[in-house]
């Protein structure tokens, strides 16, 4: 395991040199500034946090490890179109919030095992289809970009518990039912 975490470093990472054996890279709360390659990170992979840094780029999430269950990216500076279509079947939770990511998104292929999605603070656009989401998926935020359009909620997951749609221009009815035991813990 790599854990640096509020050291303050700065510079560069290079991702290509991690031992082929790692199973966390935990390099988070610095000043890391350089581009990132996500293609050749090693098969043992299960969680990368690269948060708040200044990491920037593009994200080409195409090539990640199959073991991978946990990828954090958020409050970062990376920008351009991001593709969530060929994510690894072993990712619960991808956290892309507070970049500058821009284009559409697709949230009809995700992972059967996903439960996290954090897409917050970005500048995304275009309509969202939330009727095919996975049935797992506990908590989806989506607040603070440039969604619009009229949105099928009808048929959000039962384990959803939280929905975050704030300053986007989506509208739509959401069914208290179709969140499952989200309003029963909220009166326990």
């Amino acid at each position: 395991e790599v854990e640096w975490k509020g050291f303050q470093l700065g510079g560069s990472l290079s991702l290509e040199w991690l031992p082929i054996t790692v199973r966390a890279v935990n390099v988070l709360e610095n000043y890391m500034s350089s581009s990132i390659t996500l293609d050749t990170l090693p098969p043992s992979l299960k969680g990368l946090n690269l948060s708040e840094n200044a990491f920037s780029g593009s994200l080409n999430l195409r090539n990640l490890p199959e073991k991978l269950e946990e990828l954090a990216l958020n409050y970062n500076k990376f920008s351009g179109a991001v593709s969530l279509e060929s994510l690894p079947e072993s990712l619960k939770s991808l956290c892309l919030g507070d970049n500058s990511l821009t284009g559409s998104v697709c949230l009809t292929k995700l992972p059967e095992k996903m439960k996290y999605l954090f897409l917050n603070n970005n500048l995304f656009s275009g309509t969202v289809n939330v009727t095919q989401l996975p049935p797992r998926m506990r908590v989806l935020v989506l607040s603070r970009n440039a969604f619009f359009g009229e949105t099928d909620f009808g048929k959000l997951p039962r384990s959803m518990e939280d929905l975050h749609l704030a300053e986007t221009k989506l509208s739509g009815t959401i069914h208290i039912h179709s969140f499952g035991t989200f309003f029963q813990n909220q009166n326990s």
